[in-house]
């Protein structure tokens, strides 16, 4: 099982990875992705 410094650097993590594709999107001008993916985040 994992402990709380890990279960936190894995969310740090998966949160950083979620970030890029965010900046992707909007740079993109990808608007129904950015949306879908700062509704997931927001969650």
């Amino acid at each position: 099982m994992p402990n709380n410094a890990e279960i936190v650097k894995t969310t740090i993590e998966d949160f950083r990875e979620i970030q890029e594709y965010m900046i992707l999107a909007k740079k993109e001008n990808a608007i129904e992705t950015y949306a879908k993916l700062k509704k997931n985040i927001s969650h």
